[in-house]
């Protein structure tokens, strides 16, 4: 069972997602990143800016680009995602767990990693 705050935090992530990212529009982002916000995925900037850019340099790139997420996991302060990134830069698909840490109502820190999904397995499980 979620805690009150629990799911406040992960609201704030869950509408961040579907806002800034899904929906572009950058304007709210200051609703959802701290200014103090630390990024630990080494291709972006740390700070709000750093997501922003690297956001809109994802849609420059892949227009049709499209995060849908599958499912969620609250520990406290964590908020965890495993994302199904559609028409990726970096692949057509790809399969993401996103940690962010949320403090105050915003987030304040991010961890992801990433891998393309592949077309064959040697199971029929999938990645999601």
């Amino acid at each position: 069972m979620r805690t009150d705050q629990e799911q406040k935090n992960l609201k704030a992530v869950l509408d961040f997602y579907d806002i800034v990212i899904n929906n572009q529009h950058y304007e709210r982002a200051v609703e959802f990143l701290d200014d103090n916000y630390i990024q630990h995925k080494p291709e972006v900037e740390t700070g709000p800016q750093g997501v922003l850019d690297f956001v809109r340099y994802i849609y420059s790139k892949s227009p049709n680009h499209k995060a849908r997420i599958v499912r969620s996991f609250v520990d406290g302060d964590y908020v965890i995602l495993h994302v199904h990134v559609m028409n990726a830069v970096e692949a057509k698909n790809l399969a993401v767990m996103d940690i962010f840490r949320v403090e105050n109502g915003k987030l304040m820190e991010h961890w992801d990693v990433a891998s393309p999904v592949p077309e064959t397995a040697k199971n029929v499980n999938g990645v999601f």
